[in-house]
């Protein structure tokens, strides 16, 4: 493997290379550093001891890389995922604020001028049309930890409504505290005009 770089070492005035590996914390090989001399030579006790420190350093170097690179396409997936699924996703503070809304969420519930819906709802709350619904959903996320397919009716921004179903779950920090929340909210206004259109169509049937 080494062979294509003997003619550059050579013309480099070089005559003699020592290579070590370069191992993974759980031993995997990760590739080799080397070390050459200006002349044909066996390795001393100190030669040892420095390229056993530039392996190691080499090691931490590559696996940190690795670890980065791995992050970023971790961010760069869940990015995509959080900006293109179809259905409304969020993130809220205990106050009920949103601190983060994917694109789907917020044509969902900001139509009109276009207004980064952070900014435009001060609490979650406020978009409720029923504040039964609302009561119940809260207390039911605070009992349970969760809900499930809440069947609630929102007052988009310019007035009119919309029929969702929202899941949700509580955030709890390192001592079990709630933090926040978060889950997707999902139209189903379509849905439910059909569904009404059809119990009515029924209903005249039977009469």
């Amino acid at each position: 493997l080494w062979e294509h770089l003997r003619a550059p070492a050579v013309e480099a005035g070089l005559r003699a290379c020592w290579s070590t590996p370069v191992r993974a914390s759980d031993g995997r090989m990760l590739g080799t550093v080397a070390l050459y001399f200006r002349q044909p030579r066996s390795p001393l006790g100190r030669d040892f001891e420095l390229m056993a420190r530039l392996a190691a350093l080499a090691a931490i170097a590559i696996e940190r890389k690795r670890s980065e690179e791995a992050l970023r396409h971790s961010e760069a997936q869940y990015r995509s995922l959080f900006e293109n699924v179809i259905e409304g996703v969020y993130r809220s503070t205990v106050r009920r604020r949103f601190e983060a809304v994917n694109p789907a969420l917020a044509q969902m519930l900001m139509r009109g001028p276009v207004v980064p819906i952070e900014l435009a709802v001060s609490d979650m709350a406020t978009l409720f049309t029923d504040s039964n619904e609302r009561d119940h959903a809260i207390l039911t996320l605070h009992r349970d930890g969760v809900i499930r397919e809440a069947e609630c009716l929102l007052r988009r921004r310019d007035g009119t409504q919309v029929t969702v179903l929202i899941n949700a779950r509580v955030i709890r920090g390192d001592d079990s505290e709630i933090t926040g929340y978060e889950g997707t909210i999902t139209d189903i206004t379509v849905r439910k005009r059909a569904e009404l259109q059809l119990y009515e169509e029924k209903e005249k049937a039977q009469v």
